[in-house]
């Protein structure tokens, strides 16, 4: 892909937590251009979460260990910029919204990053508000985040990163703990982003989901990408020995005899029936 299609680099990166010698990441080297939406799938402790927390710097400016490796986002050296800068370019959304709301408004808590960037108060309260109606929750301005239900918190924490314009977000198993209505709102917010630039990235165990909604899969196991491209990637007979569930349309299509890519598999399928 061209250089200056370039969203996010890894380059070599490995790392080992503090009092640990074996490697969490073993020599990641990848490429994210600007408007993908990406799956990364394995199963739990292939090092898919410390993934991200490379990606942003929190490996290894917050979170201690033998990190190597190189990681450049939007043309800068992560490792040679600073928190504020970072911010500015890049939001992580965790798995629970809960581990990152402390503000008592919708309104202030989504204000609370575009201001730590330096961004006016003016300007940060219009972006917000913006941020707020993208997301669907026009009128919550004053109620308190922590008194949402989960999938409205994981909205107030997309506004967040919306309000920013972070060019990349980071998600941590954003919808795990959702309803599946809550999941196909989150995932039609992230869609529509990605399809306006943003480069999202995203850990994720519902591949149901990921087949459906992502441009491209990144599978992990023990610290390294073993399988990378298209979302037709889930229907890589290795992935199920990779301790990853095969989505139920594969499963089908291979009893049924289907290839193809997605797009095609679905509607012979639809037409079988």
């Amino acid at each position: 892909m061209p250089q200056n299609n370039t969203a996010l680099e890894l380059e070599g990166v490995s790392f080992s937590y503090e009092g640990r010698k074996d490697r969490v990441l073993d020599g990641i080297t990848t490429r994210f251009a600007r408007g993908e939406l990406v799956g990364l799938v394995g199963k739990v402790g292939c090092g898919k979460s410390t993934f991200l927390m490379c990606c942003n710097g929190l490996i290894p400016r917050e979170v201690k260990g033998d990190f190597s490796g190189n990681v450049s986002m939007l043309g800068h050296d992560v490792s040679r910029t600073g928190v504020q800068e970072i911010a500015r370019m890049c939001s992580f959304v965790f798995q629970d919204p809960q581990d990152q709301i402390f503000n008592t408004t919708v309104l202030e808590e989504v204000k609370f990053g575009p201001i730590a960037c330096g961004m006016g108060a003016k300007q940060a309260e219009a972006a917000s508000r913006a941020a707020i109606r993208e997301v669907g929750l026009p009128g919550f301005e004053e109620l308190d985040p922590l008194e949402l239900s989960a999938g409205q918190r994981q909205k107030v924490a997309i506004a967040c990163a919306l309000a920013q314009d972070s060019q990349v977000i980071l998600m941590d198993e954003p919808v795990s703990s959702l309803d599946w209505k809550s999941t196909m709102d989150i995932f039609d917010i992230l869609t529509r982003l990605a399809k306006n630039g943003k480069t999202i990235i995203i850990a994720e165990h519902d591949t149901e989901v990921l087949l459906e909604n992502a441009s491209r899969i990144i599978a992990i196991d023990s610290g390294s990408i073993v399988l990378d491209g298209k979302r037709e990637v889930l229907f890589d007979p290795r992935i199920a020995k990779l301790g990853v569930r095969v989505p139920y349309i594969a499963r089908l299509a291979n009893e049924m005899g289907i290839t193809g890519d997605y797009e095609t598999i679905k509607r012979r399928i639809i037409q079988k029936f």
